[in-house]
């Protein structure tokens, strides 16, 4: 059961509901990425899941140091009645991995200059809000009996452990706060892609019209004004321009 609210909850609402916010009112002058392998891109994502697998494992120290945890013994009953998934272990990695699909749903929805901001895709913005609160609600209070055993979830009303769900609320709440600052503070900023580029050590793009433009640029007379060019000598005279620049020279700018 946690893996159905996991995927066909929270995922699918959060995936359909995302594509809903429309693009920004204003052009830029560069394009957004066209790959997922751009350094980046790459950056921001293993950056997220470092996150994501540092939290969950300061999670689960967290539970390993409380004094009245109790870990799961190995079974040596019945064969059919082996499995057992209802444990602190399984009920702490399920609510807090909920927690972190909404942060990272939330992270991801980035807004200008390419889309408008997350508020105005009211819709998203709700679906995030109440899967918090029902994620929210199966951390900190009993939801009833029966909801506990369909979702295979850990509570006992006698010793509810309340400062230690709170705890574990506070560590979503840091949780989101880092995943904010790595895309605000760093990914998204232009001296980290300066870095980037200084790194790869790109002089220049290799696109063929970008060459191209390069070495008009230096052409003074250009364009020709005042004598006739004939399409057969103007195709030379590219394809001579492109071969010249593909080498590399050392007057060989960015656009």
């Amino acid at each position: 059961m946690h893996f159905l609210y996991l995927d066909m909850v929270i995922t699918t609402i959060v995936a359909v509901l995302m594509g809903y916010t429309k693009p920004y009112d204003r052009l830029v002058s560069h394009r957004p990425h066209g790959s997922l392998m751009a350094p980046s891109m790459i950056v921001s994502i293993f950056s997220q899941m470092i996150i994501v697998v540092g939290f969950q494992t300061m999670a689960i120290h967290f539970l390993q140091h409380q004094s009245w945890y109790s870990p799961i013994s190995l079974y040596d009953g019945p064969e059919d009645e082996r499995e057992k998934v209802v444990n602190w272990e399984a009920t702490l990695l399920f609510l807090v991995a909920a927690f972190q699909d909404l942060i990272l749903a939330f992270v991801f929805s980035k807004g200008p200059p390419y889309r408008k901001r997350i508020y105005t895709n009211v819709v998203f913005l709700a679906a995030i809000l109440v899967l918090a609160f029902l994620t929210g609600t199966l951390l900190l209070y009993s939801p009833g009996k029966w909801l506990e055993d369909l979702m295979k979830v850990v509570h006992n009303p006698e010793d509810s452990h309340l400062s230690f769900r709170l705890a574990i609320l506070g560590l979503m709440a840091a949780n989101l706060f880092a995943a904010v600052a790595v895309e605000e503070l760093i990914v998204d900023r232009v001296w980290f892609k300066r870095v980037l580029k200084t790194i790869r050590r790109k002089k220049h793009s290799k696109s063929a019209f970008k060459m191209v433009r390069r070495q008009l640029d230096k052409e003074i007379q250009f364009p020709p004004v005042g004598r006739t060019t004939y399409a057969k000598d103007a195709d030379d005279a590219a394809s001579s321009v492109v071969a010249v620049d593909a080498k590399g020279g050392p007057d060989s700018t960015n656009l």
